[in-house]
């Protein structure tokens, strides 16, 4: 039998953990109540590997999640379209997207970027 663990929300996901047989894993509740199919993936993918690694690493991709759906709703809203639909983004708003987050990591809201990227 699994048991599930609520663990810390974000702005826009939520990273929880379960035990299953002895097995600590996690999965990310997205925006809309529903399990990231993409992440549960790669987490599953970590199984074998140590449980702190495994933490840090479910961690930093649910960082980057939360961080995507707060860069795509502000690039959505900023754009002549006035639904707030993520899934339509350009593949030039995905690289942007994709591009700015190592900068976000280091200066944070700091960073020099739109208001998009603070995410936090």
């Amino acid at each position: 039998m699994a048991t599930q663990k609520q663990g810390r929300t974000r702005k826009h996901v939520t990273l929880t953990k379960f035990v299953k047989d002895g097995v600590t894993a996690f999965e990310l509740i997205g925006p809309d109540g529903k399990f990231l199919q993409g992440f549960s993936l790669f987490s599953n993918a970590l199984l074998d590997v140590p449980f702190n690694t495994r933490v840090r690493y479910c961690s930093s991709v649910a960082d980057f999640y939360d961080y995507y759906f707060e860069a795509a709703l502000y690039l959505k809203s900023t754009s002549h379209n006035n639904e707030l639909s993520i899934s339509e983004l350009s593949r030039s708003e995905l690289f942007e997207i994709i591009d700015t987050w190592s900068e976000y990591q280091i200066y944070g809201k700091d960073s020099g970027n739109p208001p998009i990227f603070r995410a936090r």
